[in-house]
């Protein structure tokens, strides 16, 4: 990879990484000094760079097994425990529930005739 370097508005380089780590050894490059390498949206310290450019890579991840295909298992309904089924139950709701609204009814009823 090659690095330019920017000390005061003039260019130095292109440099390798490895140049500029003498350089800065050998103090002909700074850690303050501007750099900027292909890729790179704008310039940098040098110092930014050469912790950038020296980074382990990053470790593999280890491949996972595939995800095995969702099997569709058919529902069956069990009419057994429905309590649809329970027919004198459900007209019975009905009825109370039936019985219920006209007692409100005639509440409110009897409340408008009183007034």
């Amino acid at each position: 990879m090659n690095i330019t370097i920017d000390r005061n508005g003039t260019k130095y380089g292109p440099y390798t990484l490895e140049e500029i780590q003498k350089r800065l050894g050998d103090g002909t490059v700074s850690e303050s000094d501007w750099a900027w390498y292909e890729g790179c949206t704008d310039w940098l310290p040098v110092r930014n760079v050469i912790s950038l450019l020296t980074l382990p890579p990053l470790p593999l991840l280890p491949k996972l097994p595939p995800i095995p295909p969702e099997v569709e298992q058919p529902i069956t309904p069990n009419y057994n425990n429905s309590p649809t089924t329970d027919w004198p139950f459900v007209i019975n709701s009905c009825f109370v529930t039936m019985l219920k609204i006209c007692i409100f009814i005639g509440i409110i009823i009897a409340i408008i005739i009183a007034l």
